[in-house]
């Protein structure tokens, strides 16, 4: 006798531990799994969504390994914008309908990547660090946001939004990315930039940009050579654009300079990464897009995305 299908599988950790998400599911679906613990991947994930028919997918990655794997999977949700671990050419080939809602949780990305810049340039958790558990008071100064050079690589979504947000700052503001807006242009005074002219100019660098070939690794050793020593550099996009040990030394050397990054290359990163090591280097749990409202919000697109699928 054959298993019984389960109608949904929810990989996402976040969505299967949200209490409103988790309430839709049970009103919406007959039988359903949840995952609120782990990532999922491999044959880890092939046995968690063998018997269902639609999938709420996270950071997992679906390549033609795992989706030869699931017969039975017939639609699926993406919760979240990046698309860098995702088989979607394989995903059409073998004609499961798949949604993704990419710009849903730009406002959480975007407010994420200001507190960021604001910790890097105020040394917040240097500071908090040392006063906890080295016991030690310091007054250290720091830097204003205000009246800053900003260079922004990738200025989608995120990129946008994150300008909206710096408007008050009275920034000055350089862009890179594939193609322009020039009324955005305009509106908020932004300058293109080549990628050089940002890191050259720029106080505070933050990238927006997928992972693919052409951007892995895309900020190294010859990047860092032209940067300003002082640099802040923030990444919440996604862990490769940066190579980690080029950038370990660029930080080592130049004391001054900060980094904080919400994603790694590896996630999570071995406890040992010696990017730990240096006071002027920080890191968050890959936690962008990840407040009660984007999540609830993610639940019910990718929910309401399955039940019209179905």
């Amino acid at each position: 006798m054959k298993n019984k299908l389960i109608e949904i599988g929810v990989c996402s950790n976040s969505i299967s531990k949200n209490i409103y998400a988790r309430n839709l599911i049970k009103k919406k679906f007959k039988s359903y799994k949840l995952n609120p613990k782990k990532k999922l991947k491999g044959k880890e994930l092939i046995n968690f969504l063998k018997n269902c028919r639609t999938a709420i997918i996270g950071t997992e990655t679906l390549d033609k390994f795992v989706l030869d794997n699931l017969p039975n999977l017939k639609v699926i949700g993406k919760y979240g914008v990046g698309l860098d671990k995702i088989d979607t050419k394989y995903i059409k080939k073998k004609k499961i309908f798949f949604n993704d809602f990419q710009g849903f949780n730009k406002r959480s990305v975007s407010e994420l990547t200001l507190g960021l810049i604001i910790s890097c340039l105020r040394n917040l958790n240097f500071i908090n660090h040392t006063a906890k558990y080295n016991k030690k008071w310091l007054s250290l100064p720091g830097k204003q946001l205000t009246g800053k050079t900003i260079g922004i690589i990738g200025c989608g979504r995120i990129g946008k939004d994150l300008i909206k947000l710096l408007k008050p700052f009275n920034l000055r503001i350089l862009i890179n990315d594939l193609t322009y807006n020039q009324y955005f242009l305009k509106k908020y005074n932004l300058k293109k930039s080549s990628k050089n002219q940002i890191y050259k100019k720029s106080d505070i660098v933050t990238l927006h940009i997928p992972m693919n070939k052409s951007n892995n690794n895309l900020i190294n050793k010859f990047s860092f050579k032209n940067m300003n020593r002082e640099i802040a550099l923030i990444n919440t996009s996604r862990g490769g654009l940066v190579n980690e040990n080029d950038l370990f030394k660029f930080l080592k050397k130049n004391k001054k300079a900060s980094s904080y990054f919400d994603v790694m290359e590896k996630e999570p990163p071995i406890t040992n990464h010696r990017l730990f090591e240096l006071k002027n280097f920080f890191i968050s749990s890959h936690i962008g897009g990840s407040t009660q409202e984007s999540i609830e919000l993610g639940a019910k697109l990718c929910i309401n995305a399955i039940l019209k699928a179905k």
